[in-house]
This record gives structure tokens, C-alpha cells and sequence, in this order.
């Protein structure tokens, strides 16, 4: 059996947000939703052994990695949802204009360093990916965000497809979160 940390949202500011979400075995939750976190637990972090850095060249650009990461991921999606089948995650779509209220609530560097100016943040944000990496989320994300349990930070994962979705007009943002 595997363990996990896990942090709380159910008490604090974000609880709001996850009111009207539901509690889902991993195998139960939507594809895009098992992607997002399979990503985030075995190539972003290393909770989770994959195996999917398989034929993956260093000399190939971010793109290219990224591109050959997530086919394998897909490919591999069936095993991974086999191995981790009962871990439990919360789901919920969120109205954007509410997670970015949230964000100007929440003690953060950014919200400090921009006084709580989400459009500055935002803007600054997304000249800052381009600029630097061009990656992450790519111009139509499907993925869902992973909300932070922290006080200190609104996600703890997805924040380039956070920008994304925000600089795409998407009213509603779909939001994980470890309810345990």
C-alpha cells in the first residue's frame, strides 16, 4: 500500500471552493483529471515510480520531452489507474472569477509582490512563461488544477494552465484536491 501526504483544504479560506465538489476513487475520476495528477505525483514529483521518461532524448527540446512524457503517460494510463485505483482526490469546476478573488486573499509572494493586482500577476505571468520556457498547459489546457493545502499558495499544482485557462475566457476552472 502506498502513502501519501496529504494536506487539508476542508478548513481555511479555500473550503468555500470545494462546497459543492465530490470525493472520487482515482479510478472513477475523469481521464484528463488522472493525467493531471498522474503528471504531477510521478513526472513533476516522484510519489509515484512510472516509467515514463522511457525513450525520452535530453537533447530534444522542452516540447519535444513534454510531448513523449504525456504519450507515455496515456499510455501507461491504464496501469497507473490499475496501481493507484482507490487513492481518493476531490473534484470541483469553480467559477474563475472566484478562485482569482481567492488568490488576492491568500498571503502569497505574488499577491505581495503585485499588491493583490491579479491582472498585473496574470500578464506578468504569462510574458514571463513565454519568455522563458513556452511550456505548461499549451494553449488549450483540458487538465485540472491542483489546489494547494497550504495557507500560503491557491495551487499546489497547474498554475501555467491556470494562466492559461484564465487568458482563454474559461468562466469555470476544474479543481482537484486531496480531501485528506
Amino acid at each position: 500500500m502506498n502513502t501519501y501526504e496529504i494536506h487539508r483544504i476542508t478548513e481555511g479560506p479555500k473550503r468555500h471552493l470545494i462546497a459543492k465538489g465530490k470525493i472520487h476513487k482515482y479510478k472513477d475520476l475523469p481521464q484528463e483529471a488522472q493525467l493531471a495528477i498522474a503528471h504531477y505525483m510521478g513526472v513533476d514529483g516522484e510519489a509515484w515510480d512510472l516509467g515514463v521518461f522511457e525513450g525520452v532524448d535530453s537533447s530534444w527540446t522542452h516540447q519535444q520531452r513534454a510531448d513523449n512524457i504525456v504519450a507515455n503517460l496515456k499510455k501507461a494510463l491504464p496501469e497507473i489507474v490499475q496501481a493507484h485505483a482507490d487513492f481518493e482526490l476531490g473534484l470541483v469546476t469553480v467559477p474563475t472569477a472566484e478562485l482569482i478573488e481567492l488568490w488576492g486573499e491568500i498571503d502569497s509572494d505574488a499577491t505581495q509582490d503585485f499588491d493583490g493586482d491579479f491582472d498585473a500577476y496574470h500578464v506578468w505571468y504569462q510574458k514571463f512563461r513565454h519568455q522563458h520556457d513556452g511550456r505548461g498547459g499549451g494553449d488549450n489546457p483540458t487538465w485540472p488544477v491542483i489546489l494547494s493545502g497550504f495557507h500560503d499558495e491557491l495551487l499546489e499544482d497547474g498554475w501555467h494552465r491556470f494562466h492559461q485557462y484564465i487568458e482563454n475566457g474559461a468562466e469555470e476552472i476544474t479543481c482537484l484536491w486531496y480531501p485528506h
